[in-house]
């Protein structure tokens, strides 16, 4: 089968890749340069249809880059004998009408065609015109793959998609990093942070579904709120929000008591960060899924989290805790809790090998199998 991830997170990519490798199959995964070819299982084989991802290219570039992707790739599914296209990661641009054809194109040129929801709409974008285009969009998959049983349910009620279309297959992690294996210093001589100083990690991109803004503004209102550094680690595209969060983490900046790492973080630190640190916090407003949970679950970092999505599912696992959405006073207490408790990581790592790829994905096999 060819798998596509479009450019998603690279982690994901070469995980869920590496599971299918590993149940036996033989994989086809399309890719970019950002491709990590070190870390990908013997069996998988790769095309680079992608090719460059700088962000500095031209318009025009970009444009033409995506055509000749989209034209390649109708031409390299046709030439499979089986057909199937499991689209693992997004579609290659935001645009939902952008997406509706791009669903339409490769329900024509495949035999089976796999769509994976990651969620149910695009972050930030739940309007009435996105969610009565992507109804027409979950018509096209022959088969949708979601995380939870909690997504599939909503497919049905909410999009009209029958359950027989749909498989729940569980995130996965592609290895297991246990925190006492590594080396906790380096992200305090990384970011020059005070020795000795407790860690609470923000990962990931700063949009405002995560709900990073009220964190810190409750953390600037409050000195004494928690006695530990806030690392953020992750870009922020979104004008306005910048400007909101740059005031407030300026002031924590200044009183040592925040350090934003403000981009990409390269995928040789990632585990660094996660090492480093003693608590991940997720602040969400909203979402259906997160592989960030599950770095932290890979780790044996503990997560305090809120109740949105499914993360109340696997916080537990983490030593961590799940407060009430929006509640920013309950998520301080709980990471005060958090950051005076001793977690096993060792324990809580043990309870996260069920998730490893090789087994979440055998819930997908079927549907590879079911090819007409």
């Amino acid at each position: 089968m060819v798998l596509v991830s479009n450019g998603f997170q690279a982690e994901y990519e070469i995980g869920f890749t590496n599971g299918i490798a590993r149940c036996g199959l033989r994989p086809l995964l399309v890719c970019s340069d950002l491709l990590m070819r070190g870390r990908l299982d013997v069996g998988v084989t790769t095309v680079n249809m992608r090719g460059s991802q700088r962000s500095d290219r031209s318009t025009w570039r970009k444009a033409l880059n995506i055509l000749r992707y989209w034209w390649q790739l109708r031409g390299l599914i046709r030439s499979q004998a089986s057909r199937t296209v499991h689209v693992i990661g997004l579609f290659t641009l935001p645009s939902t009408v952008a997406a509706l054809i791009e669903a339409i194109a490769l329900r024509l040129a495949s035999r089976h065609f796999v769509l994976t929801v990651h969620n149910l709409l695009p972050h930030d974008a739940h309007s009435a015109a996105n969610r009565w285009l992507y109804r027409w969009i979950y018509k096209l998959p022959h088969t949708l793959v979601v995380h939870t049983a909690r997504m599939r349910q909503a497919l049905e009620d909410e999009f009209g998609v029958p359950a027989r279309r749909v498989v729940v297959m569980e995130h996965g992690i592609d290895h297991l990093a246990p925190r006492g294996q590594a080396q906790p210093q380096w992200l305090a001589r990384h970011l020059g942070l005070p020795p000795g100083r407790r860690v609470v990690l923000f990962f990931g991109a700063v949009s405002p579904y995560k709900g990073l803004a009220e964190l810190v503004d409750a953390l600037v209102a409050a000195p004494d709120a928690m006695d530990a550094v806030l690392v953020v680690a992750g870009r922020c595209r979104d004008g306005a929000l910048r400007r909101a969060l740059t005031s407030g983490l300026s002031t924590l900046v200044a009183q040592g008591r925040a350090y934003w790492v403000d981009g990409f973080v390269p995928e040789d630190e990632v585990l660094h960060y996660f090492h480093g640190a003693d608590v991940l916090v997720m602040p969400y407003r909203a979402i259906d899924q997160s592989g960030v949970v599950f770095m932290a679950l890979a780790t044996g970092l503990p997560v305090v989290a809120t109740d949105v999505g499914s993360l109340a599912d696997y916080v537990p696992i983490t030593g961590g805790q799940v407060v009430r959405a929006g509640d920013i006073a309950a998520l301080l207490v709980a990471l005060r809790t958090a950051l005076t408790a001793v977690p096993s990581a060792s324990r809580a790592v043990a309870g996260a090998e069920r998730f490893l790829w090789s087994n979440t994905v055998r819930a997908v096999l079927p549907a590879y199998r079911s090819v007409p």
